[in-house]
């Protein structure tokens, strides 16, 4: 809790490159915790905490803030050789998934940041959206209305059918 009302959760940016032409072409955004006194502390020891308390809601939303806003910074200081805009993905945790709040996070967020189409990607854990899939899956139709990127994050570590899975507007999976 401390850690959050203090803005010691911050987005760090991992480069996302177009291996075809070695270009960056995006980033994604994690969530660190930078401590006073331990430094930075790793994800595996805050956010399954974070998820059980349902303090990942508050975690993702400020991530999902910094992190669109940076994109929208960036796409106006920097352009690809290709004219394609730079790209920001962002994790959803699977708590986040089943909350009525998230929806509206995204709306304000949308709001709030300016960044281009199609330049946005939520990067969803295949066993997530498996959990209660009738509403996930009119969620996620509806956050990939709003133009957002829908990708599935460790495929193959669960359930792993593409039959299954392709009920879902799903843009792309990282295995």
């Amino acid at each position: 809790h401390r850690a959050v009302g203090n803005g010691e959760i911050k987005a760090f940016y991992q480069p996302i490159y177009n291996l075809e032409t070695q270009e960056l072409s995006g980033f994604e955004a994690l969530a660190r915790w930078i401590h006073p006194t331990r430094g930075l502390v790793a994800p595996d020891d805050f956010i399954p905490m974070a998820e059980e308390t349902g303090l990942i809601m508050d975690i993702g939303k400020h991530i999902m803030l910094e992190a669109f806003t940076q994109l929208g910074t960036w796409q106006k200081q920097y352009k690809q050789t290709n004219g394609l805009p730079l790209t920001m993905s962002v994790n959803l945790a699977a708590r986040q998934l089943n909350n009525t709040r998230l929806m509206t996070d995204i709306v304000e967020i949308r709001k709030l940041v300016e960044v281009e189409d199609n330049s946005t990607t939520f990067e969803i854990t295949e066993s997530a959206i498996l959990s209660d899939t009738n509403n996930i899956e009119v969620l996620l139709n509806d956050i990939h209305n709003m133009g957002f990127k829908l990708i599935i994050d460790d495929f193959g570590t669960g359930y792993s059918s593409l039959t299954y899975l392709k009920r879902f507007p799903i843009d792309g999976f990282k295995v």
